[in-house]
């Protein structure tokens, strides 16, 4: 099984968890307050994320050529 590229969210809620933006335990509820954060951060910031994902999924593009995504049924 290879995992798909991270998304730009992704890779932000990845940050806020390892940084502490967020103080909460509950998984549900930091994603939550996560995904407000995303929606009201700065253009600049959710540019940086994208580029960062523009980036894994070209080194995963580059790293497994033959990939496609094919959800289980």
């Amino acid at each position: 099984h290879i995992p798909r590229p991270r998304n730009a969210f992704i890779l932000f809620r990845s940050h806020a968890l390892a940084n502490g933006l967020v103080d909460i335990v509950q998984q549900n509820e930091a994603s939550r307050e996560i995904a407000r954060l995303w929606r009201g951060a700065a253009s600049e910031t959710r540019t940086r994320f994208e580029g960062l994902a523009f980036e894994e999924k070209q080194r995963h593009a580059a790293a497994h050529p033959d990939y496609k995504y094919a959800p289980k049924k």
